[in-house]
């Protein structure tokens, strides 16, 4: 997963040009970016930081958390690993 830091929008998406010619899309990161309210991540959701990640073996996202993993969560996690 990356992150982005950028504060311009322009920055991510100059990033983003360079990354589409250089890297095939199945083996892209996915990408969150912390600079606006609202924007919209590669996952098609509002990116929220700090934000984890549930993925199963296959690689689909499971779950997804912003803030704080919660308690009851941690069997889910466990019984993937």
């Amino acid at each position: 997963m990356l992150v982005s830091l950028d504060r311009r929008m322009q920055d991510v998406a100059d990033y983003e040009k360079l990354i589409s010619h250089l890297v095939p899309p199945q083996q892209r990161f996915i990408q969150l970016w912390s600079g606006e309210p609202g924007y919209a991540d590669n996952l098609g959701k509002p990116a929220r930081l700090p934000m984890s990640f549930l993925i199963d073996k296959t690689g689909r996202v499971v779950e997804r958390y912003t803030g704080r993993i919660p308690a009851e969560a941690w069997d889910r996690i466990a019984d993937l690993l």
